[in-house]
């Protein structure tokens, strides 16, 4: 079957999308782009992303403004939630940290669950 290398501009501008599961992917296949991937996905309140690994993302993979961040509708709800594996390292730091899990632009929690 076919492997996803490349997840740039995949979801970019889905704002109605709510939920995004990577898990039935093959893992042993890591996405390098992710370049405005879950830009103006305003919507989107769950990722379950199962690489164990936080891949290096871009300034603009979570959007760039309170018009196109992940998960912007409701980023103050406490509903925005993004699943890793338990063992799962890199998550807390870059890209990751400074818009996704950031309480003011997207407001994404880190669940280590997976």
């Amino acid at each position: 079957g076919a492997k996803i290398t490349d997840l740039s501009y995949s979801f970019t501008n889905c704002s109605n999308l709510g939920t995004i599961d990577f898990t039935p992917l093959d893992t042993s296949v890591r996405p390098s782009g992710y370049s405005y991937t879950f830009y103006g996905c305003t919507s989107l309140t769950k990722i379950y992303f199962p690489w164990q690994r936080a891949p290096t993302v871009s300034s603009n993979t979570f959007g760039t403004d309170t018009n196109t961040y992940t998960g912007r509708k409701t980023y103050d709800k406490y509903a925005n939630v993004l699943y890793v594996p338990t063992n799962a390292s890199g998550f807390e730091g870059g890209y990751w940290s400074n818009v996704l899990t950031n309480a003011g632009k997207c407001g994404f929690a880190l669940s280590k669950t997976l």
